[in-house]
């Protein structure tokens, strides 16, 4: 599974920079002098001595609620493009953040709001763990949350017994899709 996954990733890596080859380095791989660090999920590319880097990011807030994001890297009223959840996963660009009002920004890369900027206070780093996993309650179902915290609200369930595709880890919580869902639930019941 991880061997299709790497040639995936490495496919995928290929038709993005339209270059010469690069290597993908994963597990002490190195094919070439140029080098493509690859967590599976978090890139950093490495081309003529540049570095290009974009990972997938957890936004958090201490209080839960939404985080503004901006068409600049900078907090004023004119350059509000929209919120996002705590909780949202974002894919950023980590080589390109800036400073603005005090604060790093990273550009969001995909999605609606592609191009926007989001501030570095609310991003948090978080693992790619892409894997199929049982929930294992002791008598009931398995709660999926908005945000990776006990006092979020609820969003659905997993019946105790069925399959779920792992997407993302973040401490003891795991970012998970079941029936169209997407959501985070605590990792001690998935087996």
């Amino acid at each position: 599974m991880l061997k299709k996954i790497l040639i995936s990733l490495f496919a995928a890596v290929m038709l993005f920079t339209s270059a010469r080859p690069l290597a993908v380095e994963a597990k002490e791989l190195d094919f070439t002098q140029e080098k493509l660090h690859i967590s599976l999920g978090n890139v950093l590319q490495y081309y003529n001595g540049q570095q290009y880097g974009f990972m997938d990011v957890l936004i958090l807030t201490d209080r839960g609620g939404n985080v503004n994001i901006r068409r600049t890297p900078e907090i004023n009223s004119w350059n509000y493009a929209g919120q996002v959840a705590s909780g949202t996963v974002l894919n950023v660009s980590m080589i390109n953040a800036t400073l603005g009002s005090g604060h790093e920004w990273y550009p969001i890369r995909e999605g609606q709001y592609a191009g926007c900027w989001v501030c570095g206070d609310y991003v948090k780093d978080i693992d790619y763990e892409w894997r199929w996993m049982t929930v294992s309650t002791n008598s009931s179902n398995l709660n999926i949350r908005r945000e990776p915290v006990i006092r979020d609200n609820i969003i659905g369930s997993i019946p105790k017994g069925r399959g779920v595709q792992v997407v993302y880890r973040y401490g003891s919580w795991r970012y998970v899709e079941y029936n169209g869902r997407r959501g985070w639930v605590s990792a001690s019941y998935l087996r």
